[in-house]
């Protein structure tokens, strides 16, 4: 799937997803895991499976063709990649805005201040008919645990 940004002088605008519709409110029993619904072997595969298109319908875009490296300023992490089989004239002029325009970029979470939580989303890419299975807990060094605890502090806070 290709995109593609149109930049002008004027400001950018984002378009934010809609938010959902009022619905009757959730009792907190609905969502504990111990409830009493038990629901047998034989109800589970009596059950109309999904279908493939619905369990697959968040695939990811998939890029085309080849790409060319940018660095925007001296920062050696600065880059981003823009295509390969553009007209040199486009490339040129997309190489100039994206350089005049270094500052917009965000390169950590501590830089991206402002962003609605609801605008970056995530999605598994899962069958949701798998049986679920409970990974087994890998104990880290506490060198490991404290220094991954900070960074997510770093992260929440940012």
């Amino acid at each position: 799937m290709r995109q593609y940004c149109r930049i002008t002088d004027e400001t950018l605008s984002s378009t934010q997803p809609q938010k959902e519709q009022h619905h009757e409110p959730v009792e907190d029993t609905d969502c504990d895991a111990r409830s009493d619904d038990y629901i047998s072997d034989e109800e589970k595969k009596a059950e109309k499976p999904l279908s493939q298109e619905t369990i697959m319908r968040f695939e990811r875009p998939k890029p085309d063709g080849e790409f060319i490296t940018v660095q925007l300023d001296n920062n050696p992490t600065k880059v981003v990649k823009i295509g390969a089989n553009l007209p040199p004239l486009i490339q040129e002029s997309l190489v100039r805005c994206l350089k005049a325009n270094a500052d917009v970029f965000a390169t950590s979470p501590e830089k991206m201040l402002g962003i609605d939580p609801e605008v970056a989303c995530h999605r598994l890419n899962v069958n949701p008919n798998m049986k679920f299975i409970a990974q087994r807990r890998r104990r880290q060094s506490p060198e490991k645990a404290e220094a991954a605890r900070t960074i997510v502090e770093g992260l929440v806070q940012a």
